[in-house]
């Protein structure tokens, strides 16, 4: 596999694709979060998966809020929770896309369609938790391993 690939690559890539697709296309800023996490929150997930150069799944775990001002600033508009749950799909396939890119600029990747999945925090240090909106945005990139699906 592609140097590239290297767990180190990845985790700055993802945060850099995440803050960037958060700033141009949702107006939002992002940060590490590095707080105590709110299992109590209300939250939505969905997961893509791609194949290419490598196979893998991108999964992204947000506050129910946090998903509704996102949409609301993609859209500029208030949304209701079906925008925002649609909005959370073109997140997750952008930050996606703009990851691959990043890390294997020269190959190409087929992304699923994003689907709904169980909103639970990535329980894995590979996960990258911002701070968005005053809420809480985890993201989950993993490749898998020749012969081995991803977890």
């Amino acid at each position: 596999m592609n140097s590239v690939f290297e767990p180190q690559t990845i985790a700055g890539c993802l945060e850099k694709a995440a803050e960037e697709v958060l700033a141009t296309m949702f107006f939002a800023e992002a940060e590490p979060f590095d707080d105590p996490v709110d299992e109590g929150a209300e939250r939505l997930g969905v997961a893509l998966r791609f194949q290419g150069a490598a196979t893998g799944q991108l999964s992204l775990t947000v506050d129910q809020e946090v998903a509704g001002r996102l949409a609301a600033n993609f859209y500029g508009a208030e949304s209701t929770p079906v925008e925002a749950r649609s909005v959370l799909s073109e997140l997750a396939n952008m930050v996606c896309g703009t990851l691959l890119s990043r890390l294997d600029t020269g190959a190409i990747f087929h992304l699923s369609e994003p689907h709904a999945v169980a909103p639970a925090l990535p329980a894995t240090e590979s996960a990258l938790l911002l701070r968005v909106e005053e809420g809480l945005l985890a993201l989950h990139f993993e490749i898998e391993a020749a012969g081995r699906p991803a977890h």
